[in-house]
């Protein structure tokens, strides 16, 4: 049974794993900009999109990531996939 999480839940919940992710990149926010703010790359997004999934119970399709710049287009993304 998926849990019923609200945008700011799944906001939180990506800025808590990039954070994690990433320590030393200061607070990581909805318009923080995962290409350009974060050294995030395709071994990096992986491992994100294998917590999140894992995490959110929602499977995230590769195809429309790669259209995806700022963490609050995941959240939003993630959201309307669940």
């Amino acid at each position: 049974m998926q849990a019923n999480y609200t945008y700011n839940d799944v906001l939180a919940i990506v800025c808590a794993e990039l954070q994690k992710m990433f320590p030393k990149e200061g607070p990581i926010t909805a318009t923080t900009d995962m290409t350009k703010d974060l050294p995030l790359d395709s071994a990096g997004t992986m491992t994100l999109v294998f917590e999140l999934e894992n995490k959110l119970d929602v499977s995230l399709p590769l195809n429309e990531l790669a259209n995806i710049s700022q963490v609050h287009e995941l959240a939003n993304l993630i959201v309307k996939l669940r």
